[in-house]
């Protein structure tokens, strides 16, 4: 099981996300992956929280942030791939993986040629899905930034999303920035095969000690606790059974 972050990004500064609707200025985005770097966590996933409309100019000046990176730690990125043109412009930064969120929740004939041309350019192992979540009465809704809203899925929808991706990211939206609050029976609940999942928002110590024991999913990312030291890295990867 690999241990990474996620971090938000928008407009050259980075974030960090509550129950999905506060921030939290954390600050440069060249500041905060030199600390995740030396952290030495397995992976960074890069999001740009992206809700309704996002200008070219936006998307530009993130990018051009972006391609100064220079880090060792493996980078993913996701948060406005919404074209073909935008979808080449990022040939030539310091990412491996891509990850889509909208173009998967609810496809258009637009969000399938797109996927598809991401697959053919990029490699089938370089797509991710990221399925931002909440539970409802014991239902699922899945956020779409098209919609601006949660809504429900279909076995069609579920069945595309596990077609197109790589892995899946499940992202306990109604959670994140609280630790060991995320409800583990989403694993049971999607029809998900486990070693595609990545689980983040919630997570913390007793989450990981859990997941290590009774599951064989793909990979955590923790959230908030990364960069603020409520929980070091060495220790959760103790949990996690990684030193």
């Amino acid at each position: 099981m690999r241990l990474g972050s996620c971090v938000l990004f928008i407009n050259n500064y980075c974030y960090l996300s509550y129950k999905w609707n506060f921030w939290r200025p954390l600050g440069t985005l060249t500041n905060v992956l030199k600390s995740l770097d030396e952290y030495e966590v397995d992976e960074i996933f890069l999001l740009r929280p992206i809700k309704g409309e996002d200008k070219n100019d936006s998307w530009n000046r993130d990018l051009r942030e972006i391609k100064q990176i220079k880090l060792s730690t493996p980078l993913s990125f996701g948060g406005g791939i919404r074209s073909l043109s935008r979808l080449n412009s990022l040939k030539n930064l310091p990412v491996e993986r891509l990850v889509f969120s909208n173009s998967m929740i609810n496809p258009s004939k637009k969000d399938s040629i797109l996927i598809n041309r991401a697959i053919s350019e990029f490699g089938r192992q370089a797509i991710v899905s990221l399925l931002p979540y909440k539970i409802l009465k014991d239902e699922f809704f899945f956020y779409s930034s098209q919609k601006r809203d949660f809504i429900k899925l279909s076995k069609e929808n579920f069945e595309i999303i596990d077609r197109m991706s790589n892995e899946i990211i499940l992202y306990d939206a109604l959670h994140e920035g609280l630790k060991d609050k995320i409800n583990l029976g989403v694993l049971s609940s999607l029809e998900f095969e486990e070693s595609k999942i990545i689980l983040s928002g919630g997570i913390g110590p007793s989450s990981i000690k859990s997941l290590n024991k009774n599951s064989s999913i793909a990979a955590i990312y923790l959230d908030n606790s990364t960069l603020f030291k409520e929980q070091t890295i060495k220790k959760l990867k103790r949990h996690a059974g990684l030193s």
